[in-house]
């Protein structure tokens, strides 16, 4: 993965995801803490557009991006914290699985 760049990198990332998963809807979002936003840098099925903005508060990937730790929702059509239920509703999308970015020591 040398020569790809950034772009790439992600996409390599969301594919192997997706089909280790066994799930088309796997998405990157980037943390930009000056904005206090999370940009989606990749999604696999398609249904959000590169460079969308979603707030840093209020979301289940806003609280892995903060915590750093994974977080595993079962449920995520009924859960309380999830701002995009709807959406969630219309592309039969059930669990959520955040993993954040690992730092090295």
């Amino acid at each position: 993965m040398a020569d790809l760049d950034l772009q790439g990198i992600l996409t390599r990332i969301a594919e192997e995801a997706s089909r280790i998963a066994g799930t088309s809807h796997v998405r990157v979002l980037l943390v930009d803490k000056a904005a206090q936003v999370l940009r989606v840098g990749v999604s696999t099925d398609g249904l959000l557009p590169l460079g969308l903005e979603v707030p840093l508060e209020g979301g289940l990937s806003g609280i892995v991006a903060k915590t750093g730790k994974p977080l595993f929702v079962a449920d995520v059509q009924s859960h309380p914290q999830n701002p995009f239920v709807q959406h969630h509703r219309e592309h039969g999308i059930c669990t959520f699985l955040g993993l954040p970015h690992c730092r090295p020591r």
